[in-house]
């Protein structure tokens, strides 16, 4: 195996509620391996709480194994964050893209941060 040594970031915004959605995208040969993941909600959410759960999954968001961060209903400005980068939280299976499912954001936006590297099978 071949491991990319550079570790990505991205951001991705959601503003409306999202069903087994992908964030990152792994083909046959490839895994994604996550070392920090952060998920906010703005203050202009209008409703209680946000529900999310990410995962590696494919063709879905996973339940149960496979899960990285899960929260039942953040409040409006609040964040919560796994990793600092500076190990791996997890590595997905070949193929197993990362996905996210919430609850829509009335108002406002949803927003992952997430850094990652690729692992490729050669």
């Amino acid at each position: 195996m071949t491991y990319f040594a550079n570790t990505m970031s991205l951001e991705a915004e959601y503003t409306a509620a999202q069903t087994d959605t992908l964030i990152i995208t792994a083909s046959a040969t490839q895994q994604v391996a996550i070392t920090e993941i952060t998920v906010v909600v703005d203050e202009a959410v209008t409703v209680t709480g946000v529900g999310f759960r990410i995962g590696h999954g494919t063709p879905g968001t996973p339940t149960a194994a496979g899960v990285v961060l899960s929260h039942a209903g953040l409040m409006p400005g609040q964040s919560v964050s796994r990793g600092t980068g500076a190990g791996v939280l997890a590595v997905g299976d070949f193929n197993e893209d990362l996905r996210i499912t919430c609850e829509n954001p009335v108002g406002g936006s949803l927003r992952v941060i997430v850094s990652y590297f690729i692992v490729e099978q050669t």
